[in-house]
């Protein structure tokens, strides 16, 4: 098994437009980059094929900087790959070529800012 990454072009939003150097407005397009858990065989004639076995996770490609997107996106593969019951070592295999391409932010920034959201939102 491996990752397959798709990048796919998004719609453009007002929020996707910005100046340029001689002040003229121009889109910003932006891409998403999809990741699949993807499985090699053969089928009946012998002929190599892929078959997606599962949807992990999507994040913007201008969100790779951003500590709590690069968050979200492994909670959602952290459940999706949880549910999968891989042999460890594959696992572990699995999450190094995902990290490769979206890293995984510290625990301790993550822990700083979930406090900084609770001080925000307590009285």
């Amino acid at each position: 098994m491996f990752i397959r990454w798709k990048r796919s072009k998004l719609r453009l939003s007002r929020h996707d437009f910005k100046r340029n150097e001689q002040g003229k407005i121009e889109p910003v397009r932006c891409y998403s980059l999809r990741c699949e858990l993807v499985e090699s065989y053969r089928n009946e004639e012998g002929k190599p094929r892929q078959r997606t076995k599962k949807y992990l996770a999507s994040i913007h490609e201008n969100h790779l900087g951003n500590a709590i997107k690069r968050n979200t996106f492994w909670y959602a593969v952290d459940l999706r790959l949880g549910r999968l019951e891989l042999a460890p070592d594959e696992e572990a295999k699995l999450r190094g070529m995902l990290e490769r391409r979206v890293p995984r932010p510290p625990a301790e920034t993550m822990k700083a800012v979930q406090e900084s959201l609770l001080r925000g939102l307590l009285p």
